[in-house]
C-alpha cells in the first residue's frame, strides 16, 4: 500500500472509531446537541481523506445512528426536543457533506489540471527551464536534458554559464533578463557533455513578485542542423562566386584583320587573335595543322600531289 492510500486507510479507521465512541455515548448519557455535533466535526474530517464518495456514506451513517440514538438513548430530554434537534442536525449534516463533496470535485478537477499542465512542459518538444536570480538553474524538463545530454544531478543546480561557450554572452544574458527586458531569438552556443556544440535560440523573460526576481522563464530552440545548412550554402555560394569570378566573357565587336587575322586591342594596336584571346580569357592555346594545311604546306605528309 502507497504512503497516500495509507494514510487514507489510518483516517476512515479513526473516523470510524470515534463515530461508534459518539453512538456509545449518545446511548449513555443525554447530549443533545452534541451528538450531532460531534459527528459533524467527524465528517469534516473528510476534507483530508481522498475518496469520493466518503462523505455521503458517513451522512447516511450518521442519519441511521441519529435515529438509533434518539430510539434507545437514556432518557433525560424531551423527546419532541430531541427529535427536532436530531432531525436539524441531520440536515445540516447532509448539507455540509454535499459542500465537501463539491470541493472534493473541485479539488480534483484542480489536480487533474496540474498534472495535465506539469506533463505538458516536463513532456514538451520545446526544451525548457527555470534558473534563479544568481544564474543556478532551478529546473529543466527532458527536452532540455536531452539537448546537451545530461541527466537532472548533472544539469540542475548548475549554473547557466557553466553551459555555453561564450560565458560572456551567458553573463549579458542574465544582466539583460535583470534588467527586466525579454530576449527573443537570442543566439547563444551551448556545449553538450560530449563535447559537442549546440547553436540554439533562447527565448527568455523573469516572473516578478512584488518587484522581486523569481526565477527566469526560458525557451531554448535548436538550430545547429539549420546553421550547418546555412554554413554549407554560404560556402558553396562562395565557391560559385569565386568560379564565376575566374570566367571572362569575350563580348561586342573585334576587329579583325581579313588577311592576316590578327585582331585590334583597346589600345589600336594589332594582335595574333591567339594572344588577344588569351589574355582576355581563361582559354589557352595549342599548336597544329588541320588536314588543309597540310595537304597544302606539307604535301608529301598527307598523300596529296605537290
Amino acid at each position: 500500500m502507497s504512503g497516500p492510500d495509507k494514510a487514507t486507510a489510518w483516517m476512515i479507521a479513526v473516523i470510524t472509531t470515534l463515530s461508534a465512541g459518539v453512538f456509545i455515548a449518545d446511548l449513555a448519557l443525554p447530549l443533545g446537541v452534541v451528538v450531532w455535533a460531534a459527528y459533524l466535526i467527524l465528517l469534516l474530517l473528510c476534507f483530508w481523506v481522498r475518496q469520493r464518495h466518503l462523505p455521503l456514506w458517513l451522512a447516511a451513517g450518521y442519519t441511521i445512528l441519529l435515529m438509533l440514538g434518539f430510539s434507545y438513548a437514556a432518557p433525560g430530554i424531551d423527546p419532541a426536543v430531541s427529535l427536532t434537534n436530531r432531525v436539524l442536525g441531520g440536515a445540516v449534516i447532509w448539507g455540509i457533506a454535499g459542500l465537501i463533496l463539491l470541493r472534493q470535485r473541485a479539488d480534483t478537477a484542480l489536480r487533474r489540471k496540474d498534472e495535465e499542465l506539469t506533463d505538458f512542459f516536463e513532456n514538451a518538444v520545446e526544451a525548457l527551464h527555470r534558473s534563479g536570480p544568481d544564474g543556478r538553474i532551478l529546473w529543466a524538463n527532458q527536452a532540455e536534458l536531452d539537448l546537451l545530454g545530461c541527466s537532472r544531478e548533472e544539469y540542475i543546480g548548475h549554473h547557466v554559464a557553466e553551459f555555453h561557450v561564450d560565458k560572456d554572452l551567458a553573463e549579458k544574458m542574465l544582466e539583460r533578463l535583470a534588467r527586466g527586458e525579454t530576449l527573443e531569438s537570442y543566439e547563444a552556443r551551448l556545449r553538450c557533455k560530449d563535447g559537442g556544440i549546440k547553436h540554439v535560440l533562447i527565448d527568455a523573460n523573469v516572473l516578478w513578485e512584488d518587484g522581486k526576481f523569481v526565477h527566469t522563464r526560458s525557451f531554448t530552440r535548436d538550430v545547429t542542423a539549420l546553421r550547418e545548412a546555412q554554413e554549407k550554402q554560404d560556402s558553396l555560394l562562395r565557391e560559385l562566386q569565386d568560379a564565376l569570378g575566374k570566367i571572362k566573357v569575350l563580348r561586342g565587336l573585334l576587329p579583325i584583320c581579313s588577311s592576316c587575322k590578327k585582331v585590334r586591342d583597346d589600345n589600336g594596336y594589332w594582335n595574333k587573335i591567339e594572344v588577344y584571346i588569351s589574355e582576355h580569357s581563361e582559354a589557352e592555346f595549342s599548336h597544329g595543322v588541320c588536314p588543309d594545311c597540310l595537304k597544302k604546306l606539307y604535301p608529301k605528309y598527307s598523300g596529296g600531289t605537290p
